[in-house]
């Protein structure tokens, strides 16, 4: 798993840059998330990490995602900014995390992820 630590979302980075607006910093953070979900095979963003999961719904993601033995998935860790998970919603037009993405595409949030596991269909998506 890559943390994606390099992407300047930790909020010490966000901080520490001058932007004239909110609204600029928004738009150039969400930029750099379109540029992530299009680059990541596989990219989650949940709250918490993959080791230390900080709600049931990311916990059972990961969990399913750990059901398919994956060589490597990168995630994003909403709660290391509140700007960053408004932006990620602003992105993804989803409203709850996490949310899984598979080569570009909003797959969905837990529950979708859950059906799709059940009825076998999420394999394919990989």
């Amino acid at each position: 798993m890559s943390k994606l630590e390099d992407l300047g979302f930790k909020s010490k980075n966000i901080t520490r840059r001058t932007f004239s607006t909110e609204g600029d910093l928004e738009k150039e953070i969400e930029e750099k998330l379109k540029k992530t979900i299009e680059s990541e095979k596989i990219l989650i963003f949940i709250k918490g990490t993959p080791e230390d999961p900080q709600c049931k719904y990311s916990a059972k993601m990961i969990e399913i995602l750990n059901n398919y033995k994956l060589n490597d998935y990168a995630y994003i860790n909403v709660f290391s900014h509140e700007l960053l998970r408004k932006c990620v919603k602003n992105v993804s037009n989803w409203p709850t995390f996490p949310q899984l993405y598979i080569k570009g595409k909003l797959i969905g949030g837990c529950d979708v992820v859950d059906e799709l596991h059940s009825s076998g269909e999420l394999e394919k998506l990989f």
